[in-house]
């Protein structure tokens, strides 16, 4: 089941950049907190791209990016949340 926000915000994508952003919106509305590795893995897009479409949508105020220390790696990575109507109020 697909809710009105998710729908919006895939279309929305869409628009934006066609079927790869689609790809990468409905992954990210789906998914809780994935990391761009994440979102490449269940899209099969290739990572560089998924990055570019991840950027293209952040600034445009449309997802917001967590930057988050990964303890395994050691190093800081960003994990990826939709904006809903009442965020994109603040």
């Amino acid at each position: 089941m697909v809710d009105a926000f998710e729908d919006s915000f895939v279309r929305a994508a869409s628009m934006i950049g066609g079927d790869d952003y689609a790809k990468v919106a409905r992954s990210l509305a789906r998914s809780e907190d994935p990391t761009d590795r994440d979102l490449s893995n269940s899209t099969d897009i290739g990572l560089n791209k998924v990055r570019r479409v991840l950027y293209d949508l952040w600034g445009r105020c449309l997802i917001k990016g967590i930057r988050v220390k990964d303890h395994q790696v050691g190093c800081f990575v960003y994990i990826w949340r939709t904006r809903r109507n009442s965020e994109m109020l603040n």
